[in-house]
């Protein structure tokens, strides 16, 4: 697979990009973490290349306690660029488009919070996305989309599989990294032993790599959401939902099979966690 990076790209444009900022919230507060870090990168090139820069991003899911507008966001990516980032309450209606309209080559501009947007969820097809209002409205005022949001790129959102279908689609430095090197894992030749440690909190992911990179690694060392699931599965108390969440309960039904079927198949390449801790309200 290939894909056009910022490389292919004429400085000078009016471009469209996708970050994942998604961020811990606590008590309201969005956390600074290497997200922000690392898309300050992609966003600190095109302000050097005098590209007009309107960013999408998402946080949280529509009910969630972190689900928050993205205006701490701008002010957190401002401090990692060291450049002025400016916010607007709104992603593709009249004063987001005023916003974008008014940028000039070197500014960045963060769109609201894309989960706002009505069209952005649920997955669907690419073709059905990008005949959104949100991706139609939007995409005419962009010469150019950059997905920077490796993270977030398996999903069939709007703002992730929508506006490539409209307009010239671009990679960003932090998915250009992550693909490269994912893509370095499978095609390498090592001498001696592979051992990988793989984590996070989405289990059919992990799962996913595992398969793919099954015959190139020899140890997995499994931890995170995905590591609990594989010891639930292997009968021991751990990962299971505690309050009202779908952390764990709902992952591990749609991927029983898979994970019971890769311990069978690969159990002696799959390293376990042999100890854990929990915090309580008591503390730790």
């Amino acid at each position: 697979m290939t894909f056009q990076t910022l490389d292919d790209l004429e400085d000078g444009q009016r471009v469209l990009v996708r970050l994942d900022l998604n961020s811990p919230v606590e008590d309201g507060e969005v956390q600074d973490n290497r997200r922000f870090e690392r898309h300050a990168e992609t966003i600190r090139e095109l302000v050097d290349r005098d590209f007009a820069v309107a960013v999408l991003a998402h946080q949280g899911r529509p009910g969630g306690d972190d689900f928050v507008s993205l205006e701490q966001h701008a002010a957190i990516l401002a401090d990692h660029v060291g450049h002025d980032v400016d916010f607007v309450a709104d992603t593709y209606g009249e004063e987001a488009l005023a916003a974008v309209d008014a940028l000039e080559a070197g500014d960045v501009l963060v769109l609201e919070n894309t989960r706002m947007c009505e069209d952005e969820l649920p997955e669907e097809d690419p073709e059905v996305k990008a005949e959104t209002e949100f991706v139609q409205t939007l995409a005419p005022n962009f010469d150019a989309y950059i997905n920077d949001a490796y993270s977030a790129a398996h999903r069939s959102h709007a703002s992730l599989v929508g506006f490539p279908l409209v307009l010239p689609a671009y990679a960003g430095r932090v998915m250009q990294t992550e693909y490269e090197a994912n893509t370095a894992i499978a095609e390498r030749e090592f001498d001696g032993q592979v051992t990988m440690v793989v984590g996070g909190t989405k289990a059919t992911d992990v799962i996913d790599v595992m398969t793919h990179l099954g015959e190139t690694v020899d140890d997995f060392l499994l931890g995170g959401v995905a590591g609990q699931l594989f010891l639930r599965a292997e009968g021991y108390p751990v990962g299971y939902d505690v309050g009202d969440t779908d952390l764990y309960d709902e992952q591990y039904e749609a991927n029983e099979d898979k994970i019971e079927q890769m311990l069978e198949e690969r159990g002696d390449q799959i390293t376990l966690a042999v100890d854990m801790a929990y915090e309580g309200e008591d503390g730790p």
